[in-house]
């Protein structure tokens, strides 16, 4: 059998923070943030806005991140203390003084934050993003249209006590990054749950510098066939991590598999990543790579 020449990813996300051009939408506790993202949206697409919002409130409900064809300015949605939070640095509980609180709604569709069709270049900073407290959720971020997000220096935290599937699915249209973030307690009885979930994303992927917690996979590609060739999960960069899985989960009644596990991806490079506790439960393998043709319409995944 002739050797295999592996290929790196051919592209990367940019996450260098733009500066400011447009304008600054204050959201303090009590304010409406839906409407400062909306503002925020309808302005001028080819400069970079803001909306800071009051580090200590709260802030309960489904946010959706607006359509803004053709954008070439981003919207940054951070914390009024965000500047307390090192760029760079990773994030812990510790962290959440520095925060404003975003809390799912108690109903569903229950994400804290959703996208519109054409949703496009939105970074969120120094947020604390949590599932509403004893509601089952299924995704407290859910990136599906649209393209250019980032996750930086965010606390993505499931309910104490009620299950939470995941903190992110992003199957949205490329550059993606999830950077110096903390996503805690992910975990569900009789069906797998993730930190982070990717079906379908024509990439560029950055996963870096983040402590990620899942009983399912912690981080998983495939799972779902995607809809083109060429959406399946590329160009995809994953270092620095930490992935972890509590010992109470071990022979627990959650349903705990792998750290890791690849159904559909290409052109992905892993390094300089911790895994941390394995039980021998659903699975016993810290990585699982098994590329298929999850459902029958990926045949260029077989």
């Amino acid at each position: 059998m002739p050797a295999i020449s592996p290929t790196l990813p051919q592209a990367d996300v940019n996450i260098l923070i733009p500066a400011v051009t447009g304008n600054t939408y204050t959201v303090n506790a009590g304010g409406n943030l839906q409407t400062a993202l909306n503002s925020a949206a309808a302005a001028d697409v080819t400069l970079t806005h803001e909306v800071v919002i009051q580090a200590g409130a709260s802030f309960t409900g489904r946010f959706i991140l607006q359509g803004r064809v053709a954008a070439s300015g981003w919207i940054l949605i951070r914390s009024s203390l965000s500047n307390d939070l090192a760029v760079g640095v990773r994030v812990t509980p510790s962290n959440d003084t520095s925060m404003p609180t975003i809390i799912a709604p108690n109903s569903a569709p229950e994400e804290a934050f959703a996208t519109a069709a054409n949703a496009n270049r939105y970074r969120l900073i120094g947020l604390k993003i949590a599932a509403a407290t004893g509601v089952k959720t299924f995704n407290l971020i859910m990136l599906s249209a649209g393209t250019h997000f980032i996750i930086d220096r965010c606390h993505v935290i499931a309910d104490a006590v009620q299950q939470c599937r995941r903190g992110l699915f992003g199957n949205n249209g490329g550059n993606l990054a999830v950077i110096n973030s903390y996503f805690e307690n992910f975990r569900e009885v009789g069906a797998d749950s993730q930190a982070l979930l990717v079906t379908q994303n024509p990439g560029p992927i950055l996963y870096q510098n983040n402590f990620l917690e899942g009983a399912g996979e912690n981080v998983m590609f495939g799972g779902a066939d995607a809809n083109l060739e060429a959406n399946q999960p590329q160009d995809i960069t994953i270092k620095q991590n930490h992935f972890f899985k509590r010992t109470a989960w071990n022979g627990g009644s959650f349903t705990v598999k792998n750290h890791f596990e690849l159904k559909n991806a290409k052109r992905l490079l892993i390094e300089a990543n911790t895994f941390e506790n394995t039980f021998n439960m659903a699975q016993a393998h810290s990585q699982v790579f098994t590329p298929r043709n999850q459902s029958g319409g990926n045949t260029w995944a077989s």
